[in-house]
């Protein structure tokens, strides 16, 4: 896989993590607000009903919605899970994240990776490449208040890549032979397919 290519992608995946969260911002905020007031937090299903939680929801995925964007998740300072598009996910500890943790510290991070099964907000796909963005998200004053990652679907932009890699590959080959018979076509020739001599009669 061309490097280039996986850092373009990379970076685009992260403006769009920015992009949604700061159309987000203010729902996040608040969501972000009402976790740390009800510390400590065991009753996750009843989280989601909050009207906080509900307001993000609606717009993370009417966001998300025709895009390939597969699913959206907010960590809070402490790297709890306090959002996902995959409910079962709220309340999962990242605190140990080093993509998390990164952001943040302020450096938001991406990563490409080959996934055989993903649940996504919309259904469950497989055999695909998804990228995943963390950004921190800052406050009103500049400090960050929580993560915000995004993860979307680039299997086939990376499938041609890799068409078009493979065919590279084979002119190269192609290539390397035709140099190949080139350098010693012709000692080949004088070697064995030299004539041989008639005997004088």
């Amino acid at each position: 896989m061309d490097s280039a290519a996986r850092q373009s992608t990379e970076a685009a995946n992260g403006d769009v993590v920015q992009l949604v969260a700061n159309l987000l911002h203010e729902e996040l905020r608040d969501l972000i607000a009402v976790y740390e007031d009800v510390q400590p937090l065991e009753d996750w299903s009843g989280f989601s009903t909050l009207n906080e939680f509900s307001a993000f929801d609606q717009q993370a995925r009417r966001l998300a919605m025709g895009t390939r964007i597969l699913k959206i998740k907010a960590y809070a300072r402490d790297g709890t899970t306090i959002y996902s598009t995959d409910l079962t996910q709220l309340g999962d500890d990242y605190s140990e994240r080093e993509d998390v943790i990164h952001a943040l510290r302020g450096r938001p991070s991406s990563a490409i990776t080959r996934r055989d099964f993903f649940i996504s907000f919309t259904q469950d796909i497989q055999d695909a490449t998804i990228v995943s963005s963390y950004h921190g998200i800052p406050d009103t004053t500049g400090r960050i208040i929580g993560v915000m990652e995004v993860y979307a679907d680039r299997t086939n932009e990376f499938k041609n890549l890799d068409q078009e890699f493979n065919i590279y590959k084979g002119y190269q080959l192609l290539l390397l032979v035709g140099v190949a018979f080139a350098a010693i076509g012709p000692w080949v020739l004088l070697t064995f397919g030299k004539p041989e001599q008639q005997d004088a009669v």
